[in-house]
């Protein structure tokens, strides 16, 4: 089984999604399903759930800017002055920094 077998998996989202009412015309159905399959979030906290062992056992990591990503989309990815300022304020919260040591320390001690 693959998750027996699975050593550390770091999961490096790409922001959290703003909140966007759903418009009831076809263009705005069409518009939040096209944002559904591009959203990873709600992928990243299901698979999450789903493989809690992991996190338990300290081999799942998720790292995820919570704020000033969300006006972003793939076409503006480019964006690298905005993309890089966002995750400096991002990992430099204490929770995140010692998020990321203790990732750091995981991966050391393991051979991947």
């Amino acid at each position: 089984m693959l998750q027996r077998k699975l050593q550390c998996l770091v999961s490096i989202g790409t922001g959290v999604p703003r909140l966007e009412p759903v418009r009831d015309d076809a263009l705005g159905i069409w518009v939040t399903l096209k944002d559904l399959t591009t959203e990873t979030e709600m992928t990243a906290q299901q698979f999450h759930k789903d493989k809690t062992s992991l996190d338990d056992e300290g081999r799942y990591y998720q790292f995820n800017v919570n704020r000033k990503l969300e006006g972003i989309g793939l076409k503006e990815s480019k964006k690298t002055p905005e993309i890089a300022a966002a995750t400096r304020l991002y990992i430099q919260t204490l929770t995140v920094s010692k998020h990321m040591k203790v990732c750091a320390n995981s991966l050391a001690r393991r051979e991947c």
